[in-house]
């Protein structure tokens, strides 16, 4: 009797479809976001790998969820430290997206026909609040920030001034160049995720110290004219950034946690505060995609949608000079 043949769902191969998908984001996104994909499917290219799977169409959401299940389970140890500890909620909902961003991906590229994801329940969040500073913690690190010797003490509480009024990211900070100032329009070009860009209002405040830390003698002037620079001579990167806002919290003697997001925390909180709750600007200032996003950002803060009759920064409302 002749054996009869099955076509199998998908002939692509799992481990170079993975490869295709993130060698994109070498050349079409920021090195940033190709770590992250390549750090999350890792663990789903390992995990195939183990149950012995080798084409994408072997891939079922039955598949997903087992793999999602392991990840909730898995432990890790912390560096200095000795205790296992398992994996936080927002670590297994990053697993989840890159899982689904590649599948879909697959979809679109014609090696599936469906999604194993479809069916598959995004991992629930866990309701935890956030914490913004508040006004007199953000004058102690501005005050310890301006502390500084010459233009590094310029360019930190510039940092610190520009992080709270515009929220930008990190990675919104470190990559602006001088020509993203206008400066007769008070205004900033941040280069946001999905090279998109949004424009930001400055606050005086925020554009007097920018400028007096752009003007310094001393301060090095580098090819491409990043804005952020280091005692080194090089454009400023998330190693140094991090580095100094931990010095700086510090310095101040908090008592918190203080990191680069944690200001845009910050922002969200106050500019929906002082905007009549218009949840709509917070997330064309945030960046976010989609409302639903900002609307869980400002939940998690525990901020109400404030009370306000004016559009305000933050940096000018509190007034810090």
């Amino acid at each position: 009797m002749k054996r009869k043949i099955v076509d199998r769902p998908s002939g692509f191969e799992i481990a170079a479809s993975l490869e295709s998908f993130t060698s994109e984001y070498a050349y079409s996104g920021s090195p940033k976001t190709e770590a992250f994909y390549r750090n999350q499917l890792g663990t789903l290219r390992d995990y195939l790998a183990r149950a012995g799977l080798t084409l994408l169409g072997d891939v079922t959401a039955d598949t997903i969820r087992l793999y999602l299940k392991e990840q909730s389970r898995s432990t890790y140890v912390r560096r200095g430290q000795s205790e296992p500890r398992t994996l936080a909620r927002s670590t297994l909902i990053q697993r989840y997206a890159a899982a689904r961003t590649f599948f879909q991906w697959c979809v679109d590229e014609g090696r599936l026909d469906v999604s194993p994801m479809v069916n598959v329940k995004r991992p629930k969040e866990e309701h935890r609040i956030r914490e913004a500073l508040d006004r007199e913690q953000f004058r102690i690190l501005v005050q310890n920030a301006a502390a500084g010797p010459g233009w590094i003490g310029l360019r930190d509480k510039a940092i610190l001034l520009l992080l709270l009024d515009t929220g930008a990211r990190a990675s919104e900070l470190l990559g602006m160049g001088e020509r993203c100032i206008d400066w007769r329009a008070g205004q900033v070009v941040l280069h946001g995720k999905g090279s998109k860009d949004r424009v930001m209002d400055l606050a005086p405040e925020t554009r007097r110290a920018i400028r007096a830390y752009l003007q310094h003698p001393k301060r090095p002037k580098l090819p491409g004219d990043p804005v952020w620079v280091t005692l080194r001579r090089r454009a400023m990167g998330y190693g140094a950034l991090n580095a100094m806002i931990h010095a700086m919290e510090g310095y101040a003697g908090l008592d918190t946690r203080v990191t680069p997001h944690r200001f845009r925390h910050t922002f969200a909180a106050e500019f929906t505060r002082a905007n009549l709750g218009n949840v709509k600007a917070t997330k064309e200032r945030l960046g976010h995609s989609k409302i639903a996003t900002t609307e869980r950002y400002i939940e998690s803060l525990g901020g109400g949608y404030g009370l306000g009759e004016s559009f305000k920064t933050p940096a000018a409302s509190w007034g810090i000079t």
